[in-house]
């Protein structure tokens, strides 16, 4: 499992982002506890990964997702995760940090937002999983994507507040 360790960093909040969609129509409620335990996931494979990082003769480990080899196709050529050291811990502190303000932000969802707290936490692990891959990715085309991901889902959070909140989306979309 710890070799699929970079591939739980992005499937985890991904994937908790799809549920806390699906379940934010009905049962709003689950929307939290779901956010936290797809960042715990996520938390869990950034120190697995972490971990081999570290323990690799070289500091560096690549992963290529949906089966890509460099034998049979070029550099580039799929998509490719490369952790280092220092991305690495970056990642983790973008989890880390994630992880705390999903675990403490159920009060203040529900006061701020009410009655938005799927899109909020799906926007919220979106967003992460974004941050996250900006800091493993191996090719400039995903490096992109994944900031654009990042840019998209932070602007629709801050779209989500009060009144004043969509003329400042708006000229974040502008200026961005």
């Amino acid at each position: 499992m710890s070799e699929n360790s970079i591939a739980l960093i992005f499937s985890c909040p991904l994937f908790g982002a799809v549920l806390c969609t699906l379940l934010g129509r009905t049962k709003r409620h689950l929307c939290h506890p779901v956010a936290v335990a797809s960042l715990g996931g996520a938390l869990w494979g950034g120190i697995e990964t972490l971990r081999r990082v570290v323990a690799s003769e070289s500091h560096d480990i690549v992963y290529l997702l949906g089966g890509w080899t460099l034998d049979s196709y070029p550099r580039g050529v799929g998509i490719e995760f490369r952790a280092d050291l220092l991305g690495t811990l970056i990642m983790l502190v973008v989890i880390g940090v994630a992880f705390l303000v999903a675990l403490y932000s159920k009060l203040t969802v529900s006061e701020e937002t009410p009655e938005k707290e799927g899109p909020f936490y799906t926007l919220f692990l979106l967003q992460v999983t974004g941050l996250a891959g900006i800091c493993l990715t191996g090719d400039a085309f995903n490096l992109y994507v994944l900031i654009e991901v990042a840019a998209l889902t932070g602007y629709g959070l801050i779209a989500m507040g009060s009144a004043r909140a969509a003329a400042a989306t708006f000229n974040y979309v502008i200026l961005g």
